[in-house]
């Protein structure tokens, strides 16, 4: 099974889990740990994470609310209360601290479940008193939880290739169904999309057809309806764990090409030794030559042929030519929002490094795009914070600047740089120019603002006649 049929089925599979009110427990493993979702009757109501930094004790490290030390002496606690609990109980969180803790962890879980590829699945039902113990009940708000994560999915192509490949999906509203979601913070034209669902079954293509919207924005309604019970599926068989399963054997992609075992692999390249020429060469054979050796495409000029008979044709050229590039700068620019949206979310769980990683990797597929100033903003801003970066952070608030020289945010940035390093008039300088830009912009008040270049004093060339004059007065 590929990555992307990977990734796709998790948001269409918790509206069918919605819908079927199911119970039990949905065990993921994927690229980066194993992930377990617990429901019952179609509610979320826990969710626990093997992953690295997933845990509520690490989670609340990063925070800031514990140390290592309290950590290890709270897990030591053998008197059988739940960890939540006990942090209640010595004092360190009031129990609304702790459930606004617990939430937003367990949103990031379900976010990077959606997010990461899972390489195998599988469902466990169960009920009251078994593996979904009142042990593990918290009291997740699931349509504020769902709502909120479904919006931020950074890209939902992958949910758009499933819709495309099950023709036979249909879905129909309940009635009164903007009434029942008055409660979520839904936009104008949500609204009005709201209005074309009711009893008639309708497919995807359909759906994007009516409301006007994109292919993804589309998609993101449907399965965030579906998970609300505001969708239900009508016609299609319904997603199920099952049909999920991990591939014994990897697959062969179909382009990879399968020699004959009676055919021998073709000598590597030697060195080309020219000599002078004894006579004209054959092209056609130099060419058979070529195809020989390496499977190369082969391009052979157009013939010219008078502007009158391919004018149309060279515009119809130049068209595509125009098109295509415009076509390769939106899905660069696409690539580098995501990219971007991504490292603001790595940012709030305090994962620097991985944050600094994804704003290189926006800049360097569109250092001039729509996000590219936020990108360097926040790449020179988080390169500052390590000494070692000094040079690299200057290069990112000098690109920013270059994209907005209105702008006063990186004038007041490198200003911080250069009070770092103790130039001091550099660093008036650049704050007075961010002041200039934008007046609300703080400036640390151990900044003298007052510094000005010293005037040069240019000394007069010395003459011989004032090196004979220097002798009697010591002040030339």
């Amino acid at each position: 099974m590929t990555e992307p049929r990977t990734r796709q089925f998790l948001p269409a599979l918790m509206g069918s889990l919605r819908q079927e009110a199911q119970n039990g427990v949905l065990f993921l493993e994927q690229s980066d740990g194993i992930r377990y979702l617990y429901w019952v009757s179609g509610n979320l109501v826990y969710l626990k994470s093997e992953v690295a930094g997933e845990q509520f004790g690490n989670y609340l490290i990063r925070q800031s609310v514990l140390d290592w030390d309290a950590l290890q002496e709270l897990l030591a606690d053998k008197s059988g209360i739940r960890f939540g609990d006990r942090l209640v109980k010595w004092g360190l969180l009031t129990e609304k601290e702790r459930d606004d803790h617990l939430y937003i962890l367990m949103r990031q879980i379900l976010l990077n479940a959606m997010e990461h590829p899972i390489l195998e699945m599988k469902w466990n039902d169960a009920s009251l008193g078994g593996d979904l113990d009142l042990d593990l009940y918290f009291p997740i708000d699931y349509r504020r939880m769902v709502w909120e994560t479904f919006q931020d999915l950074a890209t939902l192509s992958d949910v758009c290739d499933l819709f495309k490949s099950s023709p036979d999906w249909r879905w129909e509203a309940p009635p009164e169904l903007l009434d029942s979601l008055k409660d979520l913070p839904l936009t104008p034209q949500m609204a009005y999309v709201l209005t074309f669902l009711g009893k008639d079954p309708l497919g995807f293509e359909t759906l994007v057809a009516l409301t006007g919207m994109k292919e993804e924005e589309t998609a993101r309604l449907i399965v965030t309806l579906w998970a609300l019970s505001g969708l239900n599926l009508s016609k299609g068989e319904m997603p199920s764990p099952a049909r999920h399963r991990k591939p014994n054997q990897p697959i062969t992609p179909p382009m990879v090409p399968i020699l004959p075992a009676s055919v021998a692999p073709p000598n590597p390249m030697k060195p080309k030794v020219e000599a002078a020429p004894t006579r004209t060469p054959d092209p056609l054979a130099k060419i058979q030559q070529q195809a020989a050796q390496t499977p190369v495409r082969i391009e052979f000029d157009k013939p010219t042929v008078a502007p009158t008979v391919n004018a149309g044709i060279e515009l119809d050229h130049l068209e595509s030519v125009v098109q295509e590039s415009e076509e390769e700068a939106a899905s660069a620019d696409r690539s580098a929002l995501k990219l971007y949206k991504r490292a603001k979310y790595l940012l709030i769980q305090d994962r620097t490094s991985e944050t600094v990683r994804l704003l290189e990797e926006s800049v360097r597929i569109d250092p001039e795009g729509s996000v590219a100033y936020d990108s360097w903003l926040l790449l020179g801003r988080l390169r500052m914070a390590n000494p070692a970066w000094i040079l690299r952070a200057m290069d990112a608030l000098q690109a920013a600047n270059k994209l907005r020289p209105t702008a006063g945010e990186p004038f007041a940035l490198m200003g911080e740089l250069y009070h770092r390093k103790g130039f001091k008039l550099e660093a008036a300088q650049n704050y007075r120019r961010a002041i200039e830009l934008n007046p609300s912009l703080p400036i640390p008040q151990e900044v003298d603002m007052t510094v000005e270049a010293e005037p040069k004093v240019i000394k007069p060339k010395p003459t011989f006649w004032r090196h004979v004059m220097s002798w009697w007065d010591p002040s030339e």
